[in-house]
C-alpha cells in the first residue's frame, strides 16, 4: 500500500480508502453484507495497509428526525471494529454531517439554516463520536454543500468552536454530484482541508478547475465512485440486469452501453 499526505492535514493516508455506504445494513434498498462480513471487509483492509475508512451518520439511517435504522449502522459497524481490534491508532476515519432539510443534493437559494444550522452541526458530530465509540473524529464532513453557504459566519464560528474541544481534528465538504466548482468560496475561508468528488475517466470535470486549485493551495482530494460504483469494475456488462430500484436505475440499459 501507497500513502499519502491528505493535504495541509499532514494525515497520511493509504492512497485506497474503503467507502463503508455499501457496508450499512438495510433500509437503503439493498441486500447488504451481514454484520460479520462487514467487519472481515473491515479488518482484510487493514491487513492489507489500509488505514483510512470513510463513513457518514446516515450510512445505514433514514429518516429525520429520529433516524430509523436498519440491521446494522456504517459508523456503530467501525466502532465496534475500532473496539474489538484495538484497531484506533492504525486507521483515519473520515465521516459526514447529513444536512439536517435531507435535501440531496443541497439546492440553491436553501440557507444554511435549513441544512447547517450551528446547534445542529455540534449535535451531529456527538451523535458520531458516540456511534464511533471514539474521543475524536479526524475529518469531519459536510455530506453536502452549495458555495453561497461561505457567506455565512454560523458555521464558520461553529466549526472553530469543535475544533478547539478537540473533538474533530480537521473539516472536509463532500460537494455535490457533478459540481466540482460549487467550493472555492468555502475554500478560500482556509476552515476546510478537504474535499470529497466523483472522479473516475468518465467524469474528468475536476481536472478543469478543482484539482489545480487544491494543488496550489495543498487541499486534500478524496475520489469518490472511482469505479462508477461498479460500472467500471469489470463485472457489469451490457447484459446486466438487477432487481433492486437503485442499481436498475443507476445501471439502465443506455448507461450499460
Amino acid at each position: 500500500m501507497k500513502y499519502r499526505s491528505l493535504g495541509k492535514t499532514g494525515l497520511k493516508v493509504s492512497e485506497v480508502g474503503m467507502g463503508t455506504w455499501q457496508l450499512a445494513g438495510k433500509p437503503w434498498g439493498w441486500d447488504a453484507p451481514d454484520e460479520a462480513e462487514s467487519l472481515r471487509a473491515l479488518y482484510r483492509f487493514v491487513e492489507l495497509g489500509g488505514n483510512f475508512i470513510d463513513t457518514a451518520w446516515v450510512y445505514g439511517r433514514v429518516d429525520e428526525p429520529g433516524d430509523k435504522k436498519g440491521t446494522h449502522c456504517s459508523e456503530e459497524l467501525i466502532g465496534q471494529f475500532i473496539k474489538e481490534s484495538g484497531n484506533r491508532d492504525k486507521v483515519i476515519i473520515a465521516s459526514k454531517i447529513a444536512p439536517k432539510n435531507r435535501k440531496w443534493p443541497a439546492w440553491v437559494g436553501i440557507p444554511i439554516s435549513e441544512a447547517f444550522p450551528d446547534n445542529y452541526i455540534e449535535e451531529m458530530v456527538d451523535r458520531s463520536l458516540k456511534s464511533l465509540g471514539v474521543d475524536a473524529i479526524d475529518l469531519m464532513q459536510f455530506h453536502v454543500w452549495q458555495d453561497d453557504f461561505a457567506k455565512e459566519d454560523s458555521w464558520k464560528n461553529t466549526i472553530q468552536k469543535i475544533t478547539k474541544t478537540g473533538k474533530v481534528r480537521f473539516w472536509g465538504l463532500s460537494i455535490n454530484d457533478y459540481q466540482p466548482s460549487n467550493c472555492f468560496q468555502t475554500l478560500d475561508t482556509g476552515l476546510i482541508s478537504s474535499v470529497q468528488f466523483i472522479f473516475n475517466i468518465f467524469h474528468q470535470k475536476p481536472t478543469e478547475k478543482l484539482l489545480p486549485y487544491a494543488k496550489k493551495n495543498n487541499i486534500g482530494l478524496i475520489a469518490r465512485v472511482p469505479l462508477d460504483e461498479g460500472g467500471l469494475s469489470g463485472r457489469i456488462t451490457a447484459d446486466s440486469k438487477f432487481d433492486d430500484a437503485m442499481r436498475s436505475v443507476i445501471f439502465n440499459q443506455d448507461h450499460l452501453k
